[in-house]
């Protein structure tokens, strides 16, 4: 089905709070709240005396829409956090069919799709929520589940029409505007304008793998004020400090501001990370001496992912410990360009991992590191990981192996490996075939398509302690990497790890290949070190 840029709050609920105030259809302007949107000709519209709530229903009932506004709660910091609210309190009784990012009007927000019952009619229900300070926003469309092919694509062309009145609301920002090129807007010889920000230097050169806004400011609601295509060249100024925000300047001309996932290589040095965290201790150094000569290992990069502080399950003690040490050393000794995120949304991990789908290459290679809460559906037979914001009696925010692996499926790069210390991770495995090695052994497996896992357990609970300060698993990685001193694959760093995980924790750890994500025969993960 089309997923709808739309929300509910629950037709029943809005209905009956509302003093219906008939308007015509058309053009319905609200200038408390700053936006506008057109419905149809014959089309029933309601709003209550406040103006938060407004209600289209079309001739016969088949479509119902409405748009919730209201002050920004003040628990509610993000999109995904608002539909985690409304679905909790709203729809209870409703299954989510699915979810993903969505920008309506300019502003990223997340689209959800549920199915459940309205009085004696099966519905569905596509709920678009967003915030744009100082207010919060969900849009829905109620749509009779029988039909739902039939009116999706109605239904989202009258939401398509939403569009914020300019300067108009409660302290809003001025609308986005459309993306322009400069030459087309202004005089020769003119710059554009962009605000000024804290830089750490790059200077750099780098090229855009995905189409990108430049924004006057390192913000999403920021004007655009150009256009970037895929491969398109540019030059990397510096990072904003703290953030994923990039200036970058063609010919040497300044444009403004852009999201690093756009390009290539993150401005040419190491992602940022998202979670700031302290120094860690430096591992002792190994001489590099067995590395062969006149192989292509390609480029690394590494997404660290430590989970701690839960909202709805017990919190961990070593995840983002373990995170930290890890992202360190894969960045210090082996060159890999790290992206650390501590405390993770659902959001958070399906926007990095999708991330890495647009931007890496055939010879490029990525790890994926997961620390946190793991969770086994045994009838589905289907593992997840647990971001900070799920919930046990929702799996709308968990993030299931199949969504991984889908994603990894997509990828360009060479070599993928997932590294999970959590529970119930060995359902993203299945049994690998090693081959015994062969004097061109590293080179064969540099040319080799891999897609591998490596877990802290199988289908059991795994241990949080065990190695100190870190878990018994990461302990062990940590040790095996930080005493490699050339190339190390995946299965001979397996063998390293497995032993003292054993000893020191009541769980076996597993590697194999990962099902159905596009794994050659052969195949593996080389650890390469560099200094």
């Amino acid at each position: 089905m089309t997923m709808l840029r739309a929300c509910l709050l629950g037709l029943a609920m809005v209905v009956a709070t509302m003093v219906s105030a008939p308007a015509s259809a058309g053009w319905y302007q609200n200038t408390q709240f700053g936006y506008r949107i057109h419905f149809p000709p014959g089309w029933m519209v309601n709003e209550d005396p406040a103006n938060s709530a407004v209600t289209a229903i079309k001739p016969g009932g088949s479509i119902q829409l409405a748009i919730q506004s209201f002050p920004q709660p003040a628990q509610v910091g993000s999109a995904a956090a608002l539909a985690q609210v409304f679905t909790a309190n709203i729809f209870g009784g409703f299954q989510v069919l699915e979810q993903e990012q969505d920008v309506l009007a300019g502003v990223p927000g997340l689209t959800v799709a549920y199915l459940g019952m309205d009085g004696g009619r099966q519905v569905v229900v596509g709920a678009f929520y967003m915030l744009r300070p100082p207010n919060g926003y969900v849009l829905y469309a109620m749509l009779e589940a029988a039909r739902v092919q039939e009116l999706a694509d109605e239904s989202d062309k009258i939401f398509e029409t939403f569009q914020w009145l300019n300067g108009g609301g409660t302290g809003f920002p001025a609308a986005p505007q459309t993306a322009t090129a400069p030459s087309a807007a202004m005089p020769e010889g003119d710059a554009p304008e962009f605000a000024a920000a804290d830089l750490e230097p790059i200077d750099a050169p780098d090229v855009i793998v995905s189409t990108a806004r430049v924004r006057e400011r390192p913000d999403v609601l920021a004007p655009s004020i150009d256009e970037l295509d895929s491969g398109d060249e540019v030059h990397v100024l510096g990072r904003v400090k703290g953030t994923q925000w990039v200036m970058v300047a063609e010919d040497e001309d300044p444009l403004g501001y852009i999201l690093d996932r756009h390009l290539r290589h993150a401005g040419g040095g190491a992602a940022p990370q998202t979670a700031a965290a302290p120094a860690q201790p430096a591992v002792a150094a190994v001489p590099v001496k067995n590395v062969p000569a006149g192989v292509d290992f390609g480029h690394y990069f590494a997404l660290v992912i430590g989970n701690t502080g839960y909202t709805s399950f017990p919190g961990l003690v070593t995840a983002d410990d373990d995170a930290k040490a890890i992202a360190a050393l894969l960045r210090d000794s082996y060159g890999y360009e790290t992206q650390l995120i501590l405390d993770a949304t659902r959001n958070q991990i399906i926007d990095a991992i999708e991330g890495y789908r647009e931007k890496l290459r055939s010879t490029d290679n990525l790890l994926i590191f997961y620390a946190g809460h793991g969770w086994l559906d045994t009838k589905a037979e289907r593992g997840y990981w647990l971001p900070i914001d799920a919930t046990p009696d929702s799996k709308a925010n968990w993030v299931s192996n199949a969504t991984i692996t889908d994603s990894i499926k997509a990828m360009d790069a060479r070599h993928v490996m997932i590294v999970a210390d959590s529970c119930y991770s060995g359902t993203l495995t299945r049994g690998i075939k090693i081959k015994s090695r062969a004097a061109d052994h590293f080179k064969r497996l540099a040319q080799t398509k891999a897609r591998v896992a490596m877990t802290s357990g199988g289908l059991e609970p795994v241990s949080d302690s065990g190695g100190g300060k870190h878990s018994a698993f990461a302990k062990a990685f940590i040790d095996a990497l930080a005493s490699n001193d050339g190339v190390l694959d995946g299965t001979e760093l397996f063998k390293r790890i497995e032993r003292p995980v054993k000893l020191n924790a009541d769980q076996t750890p597993a590697y194999a290949d990962i099902r159905k994500a596009g794994h050659e025969e052969g195949g593996d993960f080389l650890f390469v070190r560099r200094k």
